[in-house]
């Protein structure tokens, strides 16, 4: 049986779009997968979605790009919520919103914040708890939709698509993987965590 710990001391998961083809998009849904069983670990929906940002989301490009978002990723079959990632509409505040991260009992666990004038993507992360603040640098690559993620001058994420079988039997959209000196049960994977499920909303 699953359990929270493994799920976040994962360093490798695939990401699959879980909205079918021919379904009216309203809301983001991603299953995330083992790549090597092919299970799936979590599932990753927007339950709370209010009206507008439904059809926000419905029209697409520009009328979605910056809305709200609430993506609660929890254990297969509307089990338990393992992590929670969700920000406000953009507004005319400089930076726009924070996007607020919250843990398996929906408990705060701290905010991202981009950060202005900096060169590159840049996060930073202000925890809840007495944990140590730190900055998430995120530089892309090729393909175009995959990205290192740095903190403090060494990379400890990753977004890629991977050219392995498994990969592209599956059809997932793509790879996250966290470095293995990431301190395992650390506040900083759950917040790596939730960059790569979040990844189309926090990095464009």
């Amino acid at each position: 049986m699953l359990n929270l710990r493994e799920i976040f001391n994962r360093d490798l998961i695939f990401i699959k779009n879980a909205v079918r083809a021919r379904e009216a998009k309203m809301a983001d849904k991603l299953d995330v997968y083992d790549p090597e069983t092919r299970q799936v670990l979590l599932e990753c929906r927007e339950p709370d979605l209010g009206a507008l940002t439904k059809m926000a989301r419905l029209a697409g490009g520009r009328h979605d790009k910056g809305t709200a978002f609430d993506l609660v990723a929890s254990l297969p079959g509307g089990g338990q919520q393992v992590l929670r990632v969700a920000r406000a509409n953009a507004t005319l505040s400089l930076g726009g919103p924070p996007v607020r991260i919250y843990d398996d009992s929906n408990t705060p666990v701290g905010t991202l914040k981009e950060k202005l004038f900096a060169i590159g993507l840049r996060y930073n992360f202000v925890p809840e708890k007495q944990e140590k603040p730190f900055v998430l640098h995120i530089e892309g690559k090729f393909p175009r939709n995959g990205c290192d993620i740095f903190c403090d001058g060494k990379q400890v994420a990753g977004i890629s698509q991977p050219r392995t079988e498994v990969f592209k039997e599956g059809q997932f959209d793509y790879a996250f993987s966290i470095d293995r000196e990431v301190p395992p049960d650390s506040v900083m994977r759950q917040v790596l965590l939730a960059v790569g499920l979040a990844k189309h909303r926090l990095i464009s």
